[in-house]
């Protein structure tokens, strides 16, 4: 029996020619403001970085244009190596991270694998714990000289069978490792929504499984593949943490913990030569950034996701499954595993072989020391300020932003979105060296205080607050809007009671993503910080220099119990806006 289809075709309504001007005044002036905070956040701490590196000297003297700072960091003995390390520690954690967590994403979206959660876990301790926390209880296990697990590797097999973490495999291991949860999110959307229909044709004319992923799924996937591969490169070339505590000691030298070593190697900073290594550095991540693009946008040419229903087909792997499960397992054990090491070594007063008992040992003297430290409560309130403060500029900031984009119909609204992405070229060291340099010739008393962390990171996250309320603007029809202006609202009004409460669950899940973050960022802190202005990264940092691992180990205890519980909180708390995290 023939049906035919009604399609009913609604005009938008009609606003009024005097709400109309209301309209396109608030957009403008909606316009001009968010702009010029964009301007200000990025672009001055750029141009003073370039013109300090164009102008050596100190703060406050003139001096006149010069080339002598490029000149030494092209004539530098070790430019090349800089260089090739920062290419090799790149390039293999960016394969090694896109491998394992690719593989991770792929047996939770498309096999009958069990303990499928593990992966969750395994992401939301990525997320949670501070990497430097981990990186640290890395080295305590695999240290050169008294780690752990190396001894237990010396006494059983000899002294030659030992890892040294503190490598440049060590680092692109752990570097991996760290992406593997940020890659699983970026590719278990693509796996789920993938047609399997195209793989199913294939097996139906007698392809094995191994030619229907090589031949199917891989080039369907190739797209998220390469984004995800472009964007780690650039995140591993910008990595800051892992290079300072396992590259510095060991002498290997990347180019961002270069730029660190030339402004703490000597009492007089060499601004100049450190804005050089910035300039160069940005040039780089720039030109990366491009390709990130074009990759992007011939995406659509691999859609497989129609109008048309499907349920993806899980790949049952039998006996494998277990080896599927086993490798879960595995990940997870290596995200836990330093943060137990760490625990562990905060409860004794040292980790040298002892002969006393293993319960005799344990105690919370390391709490009561580390306690006693005049700068520890108050880095951990000063990261908290510093988190929900950035955390709530950098939303907002990204909904205003979103919705001047996606809305206005106003000339130069296509420059709001490539102005406010312009920080995601910025390495965080080369982002906090350019803020301080500006904080330091311009009178602007920012410099000393939190404020300045606080602007750093909102010029830092905002990018990527916006990829969380850009995309779900889109999403919302504007006649929801018109008709509450229609009713008398002003755009202000409209935005506060209907695109807001709308908005909710994306500007959390931007607000998530900023807070912890910013509570986590070491690469900024570490050159804005003062002694009145401590971080928990800094502090952390201060601990590591010092050697006291024991209280450090305590310190950073208490900071991971900090982090799950207001992970746990937050996360429990947006799930009531129907945000999926």
């Amino acid at each position: 029996m023939d049906t035919k289809a009604t399609i009913v075709m609604t005009e938008s309504p009609r606003l009024p020619k005097n709400r109309v001007r209301r309209k396109k005044i608030g957009e403008k002036l909606a316009l001009v403001t968010i702009m010029l905070v964009v301007v200000y956040l990025v672009f001055p701490p750029l141009f003073t970085m370039i013109w300090i590196s164009l102008h050596p000297g100190r703060p406050g003297e003139n001096s006149s244009l010069s080339l002598e700072a490029f000149e030494g960091v092209l004539g530098s003995s070790n430019l090349w190596e800089l260089i090739f390390n920062s290419l090799t520690f790149a390039t293999g954690s960016t394969l090694g991270g896109v491998l394992l967590g690719t593989t991770l994403a792929w047996l939770v979206a498309r096999t009958d694998v069990p303990l499928k959660k593990l992966a969750y876990a395994t992401t939301f301790l990525g997320f949670a714990v501070p990497g430097m926390l981990k990186v640290i209880g890395w080295v305590l296990l695999f240290g050169e000289n008294n780690g752990l697990l190396n001894n237990l590797l010396r006494s059983a097999f000899g002294n030659h069978v030992h890892f040294n973490i503190q490598s440049m495999s060590g680092m692109v291991l752990l570097e991996s490792l760290m992406w593997t949860p940020m890659v699983f999110l970026l590719m278990i959307g693509p796996l789920r929504s993938m047609d399997p229909s195209l793989e199913e044709s294939a097996a139906v004319s007698g392809a094995n499984q191994w030619r229907v992923y090589s031949k199917i799924t891989i080039r369907l996937l190739m797209p998220s593949i390469l984004s995800v591969l472009i964007l780690m490169f650039i995140r591993s070339i910008q990595a800051f943490e892992i290079p300072l505590f396992l590259g510095l000691p060991s002498g290997i030298l990347v180019l961002t913990s270069q730029i660190y070593s030339d402004l703490h190697s000597s009492f007089i900073r060499d601004y100049a030569r450190a804005s050089a290594y910035g300039d160069l550095l940005v040039l780089f991540l720039a030109f990366i950034l491009y390709q990130y693009h074009r990759v992007t946008k011939r995406a659509s040419r691999f859609q497989t996701v129609t109008g048309k229903g499907f349920r993806p087909r899980l790949l049952r792997l039998g006996r494998w499954r277990w080896l599927g499960a086993g490798y879960l397992t595995l990940i997870f054990v290596l995200m836990i595993l330093p943060i137990c090491y760490v625990f562990y070594a905060s409860l004794v007063p040292s980790l040298a072989v002892s002969d006393q008992s293993f319960w005799s040992r344990l105690g919370f003297d390391n709490y009561r020391t580390m306690l006693g430290y005049s700068g520890v409560i108050i880095s951990i309130r000063n990261s908290l300020i510093v988190g929900i403060v950035s955390a709530t500029i950098a939303s907002l900031l990204a909904a205003v932003a979103s919705w001047i984009s996606v809305r206005s119909k106003l000339k130069g609204t296509w420059l709001l979105d490539q102005f406010i992405g312009v920080p995601l070229v910025y390495p965080g060291v080369v982002l906090s060296l350019s803020v301080l340099l500006f904080y330091l010739y311009v009178p602007i008393p920012l410099y000393g205080t939190l404020w300045i962390i606080s602007v750093a990171y909102v010029a830092h996250f905002a990018p990527y607050a916006m990829r969380y309320t850009q995309p779900a603007l889109l999403q919302i029809h504007a006649d929801l809007e018109d008709s509450a202006k229609i009713a008398g609202g002003s755009w202000q009004v409209v935005f506060r009671r209907i695109l807001i409460p709308i908005l909710m669950p994306s500007i959390i899940g931007a607000w998530i993503f900023v807070f912890f973050h910013s509570v986590r960022e070491l690469s900024i802190a570490s050159l804005l910080y003062t002694a009145h202005t401590p971080v928990a990264a800094t502090q952390i940092l201060d601990m590591w220099t010092n050697g006291n691992l024991s209280v450090l180990s305590a310190f950073g205890t208490l900071l991971t119990v900090i982090s799950v519980s207001l992970a746990a909180l937050i996360y429990g708390y947006a799930r009531r806006f129907g945000l999926k995290v």
